[in-house]
């Protein structure tokens, strides 16, 4: 299994100072998170803060420096399909 370094968001909130930056900085960070769940059909169902991975700093995103955040615990998550297309149940099957 794959290991990545970082703490929750709660965690990170606790030392937040809540500086404008900072506070920009995050929104725009959980945007680009939920952006990334949407567009690759992730309805995640169990969004919330312990369930965000914060990582270090780093190159990807919007910049060197930016804040990076990844969604953990799929286990309530759908994908979900085009309008039309296949059978969503047979996928959620096998998320689980």
């Amino acid at each position: 299994s794959m290991r990545v370094r970082g703490a929750n968001l709660d965690a990170h909130l606790a030392g937040f100072a809540g500086q404008p930056s900072e506070i920009r900085e995050l929104l725009l960070a959980t945007i680009d998170l939920l952006d990334c769940l949407d567009r690759h059909g992730v309805q995640h169902n169990d969004l919330w803060s312990s369930n965000i991975l914060v990582l270090p700093r780093g190159p990807r995103g919007a910049g060197p420096g930016a804040l990076r955040l990844v969604a953990l615990d799929f286990g309530a998550a759908r994908l979900r399909l085009p309008f039309g297309v296949g059978d969503e149940d047979a996928l959620d099957d096998t998320l689980a």
